[in-house]
């Protein structure tokens, strides 16, 4: 058979065995291509020493086993005694081609790595670098994470604050230090001189017997005195409404005022500087019952 044939047959047969990727391995490989088929014209000595390593050579390319194909042409080199100094010419071609491809990725792993070590060297750095702490909370008032019964004792203490005496307050706070230390909240709960503290259906009540806070969700003041209804209306001591359930703000003589930063300056003018300072600070909550007590309580402190 020619060996012409058999060398087109050669090329035909890897050509089916894949498609070489752009670049400088398609390179070589149209380079060793060229040279099988020089070799398929060439002396029978020459097809003997090269056209089965050419063949090889071609599939490590197209299996993009570079390093593989390159050691073969190196190889190869030194058997091409019987053949067309072009075939030589084309093996040196498809080296420097795999030898350059082969720099390039030796410089870009270089870069990686390079480029790594300084991403490294950055988060060591931010490791070492003390992180912010998280802003301290306030200690003087309530935060929505706490539990229900923890949240309910704040307010009931705080409404209670400027309507009970001491005896009633120690006991309040008591009742907020078993409530608050409890991980679970409180079920049924008693004062020390026995009297209902809490219900298992969340009520609460004051030492001396009054509700505190109903099991609906109102409050109020140790005289009995609703301090907040269901609907959501809010009351000063005296009974007169400070806050409508749709959000109208009053002063405690039952004017309307409009809005409550109306009334809050108004409040922190009337009653002086220590009460508008402290107004401020339980504003530091982030729960809404305890905010709008606030309001109420300065606002009261005023009208006083």
């Amino acid at each position: 058979m020619n060996r012409s044939i058999i060398a087109a047959a050669f090329v035909l047969v890897a050509g089916a065995l894949g498609t070489a990727h752009a670049g400088p391995r398609a390179d070589a490989l149209d380079d060793i291509t060229d040279a099988m088929d020089i070799v398929g014209d060439a002396s029978s000595g020459c097809y003997r020493a090269a056209m089965t390593e050419l063949t090889a050579i071609q599939q490590l390319l197209r299996d993009e086993s570079e390093g593989r194909a390159l050691a073969k042409i190196r190889s190869l080199k030194r058997s091409l005694d019987r053949c067309p100094r072009a075939v030589g010419r084309l093996l040196r071609s498809a080296e420097d081609a795999l030898e350059a491809d082969r720099r390039d990725r030796r410089d870009r792993r270089d870069d990686r790595h390079d480029r790594d070590d300084r991403r490294d060297w950055r988060r060591d750095d931010r490791r070492e670098e003390p992180k912010p702490e998280p802003p301290k909370r306030a200690s003087n008032v309530p935060y929505s994470d706490f539990h229900a019964a923890c949240l309910e004792t704040w307010l009931i203490h705080e409404i209670a604050r400027d309507n009970a005496d001491q005896a009633t307050m120690g006991a309040l706070g008591a009742n907020s230090s078993m409530a608050c230390n409890s991980t679970t909240g409180l079920g049924r709960a008693n004062y020390s001189n026995g009297t209902m503290m809490h219900t298992d259906a969340g009520a609460w009540y004051y030492p001396n017997g009054t509700m505190a806070k109903s099991g609906a969700g109102a409050y109020y003041y140790p005289n009995g005195t609703m301090a907040k209804s269901g609907a959501g209306a809010w009351y000063y001591p005296n009974g007169t409404m400070a806050k409508s359930g749709s959000g109208t703000w009053y002063y405690p003589n039952g004017t309307q005022a409009g809005g409550w930063q109306v009334l809050e300056g108004w409040a922190c003018t009337t009653a002086g500087d220590q009460h508008c300072k402290r107004y401020k600070s339980l504003l530091a909550s982030d729960v809404e019952d305890w905010r709008t007590f606030a309001v109420v309580q300065l606002a009261a402190r005023a009208g006083r």
